[in-house]
């Protein structure tokens, strides 16, 4: 096994109760001295390291690791359990001054499979900034606590410091990895752990083959209830929170994350984001996040199935224009899904904005639900009950030749006129094909989404883009929108100055849009809130008739 993996164990600061069903001998590790055997408690324990502890284990044995700091970093190559008491906290030995691969390392190194029950919890382990080397799934990467081609649960940990220095921008510095190559059926629990100053990435659960970019492994498992925090604004690398990946199948629960942004002018397309999702198995499902202070709240990229869902999700940029040094050119989206059939629904979406009260509010970011295709096979995007508020530019956008977005019993808000910015609520663009409500004009009205402050676009250039609730640019045929309710601003009808369309059809064919309550009273009235064919004849009709009013 190679030596240069290495782990480190961390402490709890509220302590960690022992498991009842702990298989086998209990062996004890403390500063304190030593008595023959495996010893019986803290002050009379059998070992002064805990690697020394583990390799005197057999299988289904427990080491419980007592307050203390241990320089070294172990590993563990059987089933057993690692468990610290109050202040037991793990750190690289002082010499050399740096340290590669893990502090915690349970598995294996020659891709083989590796141990299935392997527990680790209750401790600390603190990196102190003095790693070095890059990458993030070779054996030498630096990790706090790394389970390769191992199952187990990895639990009430606090892992800190994993860095090669301050503010450094090497794509490395892994807090908890989880790791399986060679087809390995793996399954990691990662729950209830605090994650911090951490380089790259805090919580990463990937199935690529470990010396390539390549999917090599099944891994499944959940992270959750953890307590993630990047380094805020950063304009040195851009940070994940949790990362699932390369054909890892890991669901992503009832996790705090907060703090992701990358403001560097290095790579300004780079973004920073609590959640990535690239490459990943199917069926990943990230539910009931909460998390704030984000380039991009959910980042899905190429990975099939994926659930978005009860997640709460809150720009939280708004404090001040400070937060966007490179000005308008930044990414700011609340759930962006690329090149994947997903579902994301009863997610709560707010704040994707700059500060109302600065000098960005017309900068054309500020996207709350995006779903989008550019490649690739065909993709289904369903979007349901979700709300979306105090966004910048758009609320509901699908898009993409190939991309059939179902958009259904949502409820947003458009926050009135503006004389900034032209803002949307709901989008099918660029060869999507949407519907937008009910499937048919017949449907159940509660399928509808609600549209609330709708407003128009009051600009200081005249001629500029014209506001709508529902914007259609390129949409494929066949899209339609069906008994949705329209709820206008009060000064959307009464200001001069104001361009204002319920709905802006920029596209060919012809969309249906019947049974919707427009909120006035005459066709002649709903007609002139809908730009299409009869204000350009190179456009399709919209045809928005017959309408209710509830």
């Amino acid at each position: 096994m190679a030596s240069a993996i290495g782990v480190i164990l961390l402490a709890l600061t509220f302590g960690v109760a022992e498991p009842a069903s702990a298989a086998g001998a209990n062996r004890w590790v403390s500063k304190s001295p030593t008595v023959a055997g495996n010893g019986t408690s803290c002050t009379k324990p059998g070992f002064n390291t805990i690697q020394g502890a583990v390799n005197a284990s057999a299988g289904g044995d427990k080491v419980t690791v007592c307050s203390g700091t241990y320089e070294e970093q172990v590993t563990i190559d059987k089933n057993l359990t690692l468990a610290g008491k109050t202040g037991a906290t793990v750190v690289p030995p002082a010499s050399p001054p740096t340290f590669q691969g893990a502090l915690v390392f349970a598995g294996t190194t020659d891709g083989s499979q590796g141990p299935t029950k392997v527990n680790v919890m209750g401790l600390t382990v603190d990196g102190q900034s003095r790693a070095q080397g890059g990458g993030t799934r070779t054996l030498t990467s630096p990790t706090g606590i790394r389970y390769e081609n191992a199952s187990g649960t990895i639990s009430n940990n606090h892992v800190t410091g994993i860095r090669l220095g301050p503010d450094n921008g090497v794509q490395s510095g892994i807090g908890i990895l989880a790791h399986t190559n060679n087809a390995h059926p793996d399954k990691v629990t990662i729950n209830g752990n605090t994650v911090d100053d951490i380089q790259k990435g805090h919580i990463v659960a990937d199935s690529g083959d470990v010396n390539s970019l390549g999917a090599g492994g099944s891994l499944s498992g959940t992270v959750s209830n953890n307590i993630i925090t990047g380094d805020d604004l950063a304009d040195y690398i851009a940070q994940n929170g949790v990362q699932v990946s390369r054909g890892a199948v890991s669901s992503v629960v009832n996790n705090q994350i907060n703090g992701f942004m990358y403001t560097g002018t290095g790579d300004p397309g780079a973004t920073a984001s609590p959640v990535l999702v690239f490459d990943a198995g199917t069926g990943v499902k990230v539910m009931g996040n909460d998390m704030s202070r984000f380039d991009i709240g959910v980042a899905v990229d190429n990975s099939p199935g994926v659930v978005v869902d009860d997640n709460t999700i809150t720009g939280g940029r708004s404090g001040s224009d400070a937060d966007f040094p490179r000005a308008c050119d930044h990414n700011l989206r609340g759930i962006d899904v690329l090149n994947s059939s997903s579902t994301v629904s009863d997610n709560t979406v707010t704040d994707i904005q700059a500060d109302p009260s600065g000098g960005l509010t017309g900068c054309q970011f500020g996207r709350a639900i995006y779903a989008t295709k550019d490649s690739g096979p065909a993709v289904t995007s369903k979007i349901l009950r979700n709300t979306v508020s105090d966004f910048q530019k758009s609320g509901i956008y699908v898009a993409g030749d190939g991309n059939t977005g179902t958009i259904q019993s949502n409820v947003l808000d458009g926050g009135g006129n503006d004389d900034i910015i032209a803002r949307n609520m709901i989008g099918v663009l660029f060869g999507a094909k949407g519907t937008v409500g009910a499937a048919s004009a017949g449907g159940a009205a509660g399928l509808g989404n609600q549209l609330n402050n709708i407003g128009a676009y009051s600009p200081s250039t005249p001629n500029d883009t014209a506001n709508g609730a529902l914007l259609t640019i390129d949409a494929a045929s066949g899209t339609s929108f069906h008994r949705n309710v329209f709820r206008h601003n009060a000064a959307f009808f009464t200001d001069p100055e104001a361009q204002g369309y319920t709905v802006l059809h920029s596209s060919t064919p012809d969309i249906s849009g019947t049974q919707n309550d427009w909120e006035r009273d005459t066709a002649t009235e709903i007609s002139q809130q809908i730009f299409d064919g009869n204000d350009d004849p190179s456009l399709g009709i919209v045809d928005f008739q017959p309408f209710i009013i509830t």
